[in-house]
């Protein structure tokens, strides 16, 4: 017997069918189905608090075994473990499964070759294989689909795909942990290779260690931003000095939503920083975050509380439901204003930062 979880339940709801039904001799299982989603939710918190609290904090008798289920664009453990401390709880970890030439020649393709060239050029990507079937794989879409797997690629995986993309189109010997790789890779005769899309669209430069320093131009810096955002669906972005070059910031962010489309951005510097910007130029800010706004990418800017300014000191991109964040060179060197010297971008795991950026910015207040 089952409890299944999937886009139309709530925590509510899971707590009211456990009460009825995980009381009973009998044993459930929880079957999660796109976790995660449910993290990325307005209940992302409250289902991390619940899940553990029937799957993991709990004595090992009462324990409800659990099967969890993630979309092929998160499909790093490590991505999930950045994200719910129930990733720390798994037992055990089934790879997606691995499409073969002959998968895609039994569902109608033409030839042998050209489903070769495809899982070649896209790995196991279903959306993009179907699009590359019919012809019209669109750069940005395919961008956007491989991007959204850099987050979840870090450490040792990191490294094993920074192994792969160096030998692009030459196929290498698999390795135990290309299962957590599984859509991105190319399988033939027993060799495994990256897909050549992810390194001809810039996408392995994007990887955790991949590059030395930030990016030393405002188009690959924007990108290099976006494919962090990439880890949820909003953040806030902390930088006391954002402000003195306010059309450089409108460029960065138009590049920006270019790659990751659909996002909710919040931006906390200074009033120092922002005193500078009058007139036209605010008016100008106004004007082009509505329009981002209007396009899908929702940008709001606000001010730090005085009292907050003396000890907030950090540049970084702080993210709801995510045990972590992302640690930013200065603005300055984002816009491209200022030269890049040895700055990078890292990710530090800690808890409890969006409730503090949450604080934040409810202290704060809107300049424009």
């Amino acid at each position: 017997m089952a409890i299944v979880i999937d886009g139309t339940s709530t925590p509510e709801t899971f707590r009211v069918d456990a009460q009825e039904q995980l009381t009973g001799t009998d044993p459930w299982l929880v079957a999660v189905d796109d976790f995660d989603t449910l993290l990325n939710g307005p209940s992302g918190g409250q289902w991390n608090d619940v899940l553990n609290g029937h799957c993991v904090n709990v004595k090992l008798g009462e324990k409800s075994p659990a099967v969890i289920l993630v979309s092929d664009s998160r499909f790093s453990l490590l991505d999930l473990a950045r994200r719910s401390l129930i990733a720390d709880a798994i037992s055990d970890t089934v790879a997606p499964p691995q499409i073969s030439v002959g998968d895609l020649v039994a569902v109608g393709w033409k030839s042998s070759s050209e489903a070769r060239q495809a899982l070649d050029q896209y790995g196991s990507f279903p959306r993009l294989l179907t699009k590359s079937r019919a012809g019209c794989v669109e750069a940005g879409i395919a961008d956007s689909i491989l991007l959204s797997v850099v987050p979840g690629v870090t450490g040792a995986l990191a490294q094993r795909l920074r192994q792969l993309t160096r030998r692009n189109g030459v196929k290498s010997q698999p390795h135990a942990m290309d299962v957590h790789l599984s859509p991105l890779l190319s399988r033939d005769g027993g060799q495994v290779m990256c897909a050549a899309h992810f390194v001809h669209a810039g996408c392995a430069q994007l990887i955790e260690g991949a590059s030395q320093f930030w990016p030393r131009s405002l188009q690959d810096s924007a990108r290099r931003f976006a494919s962090r955002l990439f880890l949820s669906e909003e953040a806030i972005w902390l930088d006391r000095y954002i402000g003195s070059t306010p059309r450089q910031l409108v460029k960065f962010l138009d590049l920006v939503a270019g790659v990751r489309g659909k996002f909710k951005l919040r931006i906390l510097s200074e009033l120092s920083s922002v005193n500078v910007i009058a007139g036209a130029n605010k008016q100008f800010v106004k004007t082009e975050f509505a329009r981002l706004t209007e396009g899908g990418f929702d940008v709001r800017w606000q001010t730090l509380h005085p009292n907050d300014v003396r000890t907030v000191h950090a540049r970084q991109l702080i993210f709801p439901n995510v045990p972590g964040i992302y640690h930013l060179p200065p603005v300055d060197r984002l816009l491209d204003t200022a030269a890049v010297g040895n700055e990078v971008d890292a990710f530090i795991s800690k808890f409890g930062d969006w409730e503090a950026g949450e604080r934040l910015w409810s202290q704060s207040s809107n300049w424009l």
